[in-house]
């Protein structure tokens, strides 16, 4: 399957999840003394500062990593829209920053969540089909067929309707693990 290449659309988060987003961004902009206040971009370096003010200390490698997922334009810098996609969008193969939440504010989570069930719900009408999962998650992990994904439908699938609404992908994604509360 193709890798799936979804929009990010900042205006559905939440003002208090954007807030801190900004505020981890303004904080990074001013690491080591390397104010950025005119193009309004950070570096791979500011962007740990950045993930050490939301509570993640990253390696070097995974720095790297999520900032080469940020660097769509692979400048070597990321604005603030990037650097939030980059939070709260998962890296092909892996789940969301945000979703290892420890220290992040539910209005993040929520924000990710929304945002990870709108892309599954490719014709809009609220839930989660099995056809819908499959064809998103195989795209976004290549090693994981369609047919594989059946058993964990059926355990997001709670009240055994046929498909997946956003409580459930929820109340799944906490019983994993993903989401703290």
């Amino acid at each position: 399957a193709a890798e799936v290449e979804t929009e990010f659309d900042l205006d559905s988060c939440s003002a208090e999840a954007v807030a801190l987003l900004d505020e981890a961004f303004t904080h990074a902009k001013t690491y080591g003394g390397k104010v950025n206040e005119i193009s309004d971009v950070i570096t791979r370096e500011q962007l740990r500062e950045a993930m050490k003010f939301l509570d993640f200390d990253l390696s070097d490698e995974q720095a790297r990593l999520l900032f080469d997922y940020m660097d769509r334009y692979k400048c070597g810098k990321v604005d603030f829209t990037q650097f939030a996609r980059g939070v709260l969008m998962p890296l092909p193969g892996q789940p969301s920053v945000a979703s290892f939440s420890i220290g992040i504010d539910d209005d993040v989570q929520d924000c990710a969540v929304d945002h990870l069930f709108k892309t599954m719900d490719e014709d809009g009408d609220g839930r989660i089909q099995l056809r819908e999962m499959q064809e998103v998650l195989s795209g976004m992990f290549p090693g994981w067929s369609p047919e594989s994904l059946l058993p964990l439908f059926r355990e997001m699938d709670e009240d055994d309707s046929g498909y997946v609404d956003r409580e459930e992908l929820t109340n799944y994604l906490e019983r994993a693990r993903i989401l703290h509360k």
